[in-house]
């Protein structure tokens, strides 16, 4: 049989997901009571977060609203009342719905924090997040440069990636343009915008036959002309996983891991292009740098 958890207790569960991934170094509890200073009474607390410095002990309690309306400024004043009954040292007050303009005030004046839950697993409360992006795309054209010196007659293949080369001691090297690709993925040609000429594309010697009826083989210069162009792109990148909190206070989501997607192609098509990173329309969360190769015959 299938039972339908209350709103209200998957949400006070969710949250303490969320901060247990936040500081898994803490004793998070759900649903505890807590007697108050006096003795007299106990107190039903949704989250409770316990941490301790030495031989000092920390107490959180965080309070859950599954309101359909923002959270208003008495919710405040009687979530303070709760922390002064309990002792605690800090309270967060957490409403997916966010909060009034009076209670993000009287919050501020109180210490309390305001949170939203921001998670992409599936619930009631899943965001679809995005974030600002800027791509730094750096565009490389290679064109191959060779050059030989020696007393044989040469014959020159005309794609010089269907040549066989070798090393000093006639091992058999990868293919030529598989190699230059590599080099430029694997981040062994500058990067910085401009062209960039005689760049080594093995190391050490590399020989070649002088011809394909022949065994002989003799040490040619192999190099990459590298032309480097930069392009910005401005645009949301889709956050497929996260789980943290919004910050009301701030603005910022509070949170220690989140995955993300940039699609090259919808980068290309339609996000904007811009001039530099300081011609973002808004602050990026992250500046992406991706590489693009193109082979020049």
């Amino acid at each position: 049989m299938l039972v339908k958890v209350k709103d209200s207790i998957a949400l006070e569960k969710l949250v303490a997901r969320i901060q247990s991934r936040l500081a898994p170094n803490s004793k998070v509890e759900h649903n505890v009571h807590l007697p108050t200073l006096t003795g007299k009474r106990t107190r039903q607390i949704d989250v409770l977060v316990r941490d301790r410095i030495g031989q000092y002990e920390f107490m959180i309690i965080i309070d859950c609203k599954d309101h359909v309306k923002k959270l208003d400024v008495r919710e405040i004043g009687t979530f303070y009342d709760l922390i002064q009954d309990v002792g605690a040292h800090r309270g967060v007050l957490v409403c997916p719905k966010g909060f009034t303009s009076g209670a993000l005030e009287r919050a501020k004046e109180l210490r309390i924090d305001l949170y939203s839950p921001v998670d992409t697993e599936p619930h009631k409360w899943k965001v679809s997040a995005t974030a600002p992006c800027i791509v730094d795309y750096r565009s490389a054209a290679i064109a191959i440069r060779f050059s030989v010196s020696s007393p044989h007659h040469w014959v020159i293949p005309y794609d010089m990636n269907d040549n066989e080369l070798f090393d000093e001691n006639e091992q058999r090297r990868p293919p030529l343009i598989e190699t230059m690709f590599n080099n430029w993925f694997d981040n062994k040609y500058p990067i910085d915008p401009g062209i960039h000429e005689d760049q080594p594309i093995y190391e050490g010697t590399t020989l070649m036959r002088v011809n394909p009826e022949t065994e002989l083989k003799m040490p040619i210069t192999l190099t990459a002309n590298v032309h480097v162009e930069q392009r910005f792109y401005f645009g949301h990148a889709k956050i497929e996983n996260i789980s943290g909190f919004l910050d009301h206070q701030t603005g910022g989501v509070i949170t220690n891991a989140f995955d993300f997607l940039v699609n090259h192609d919808e980068v290309e098509s339609s996000w904007k292009i811009i001039n530099s990173i300081e011609d973002a329309p808004t602050q990026p969360l992250f500046i992406s740098t991706g590489l693009i190769a193109h082979r020049l015959s």
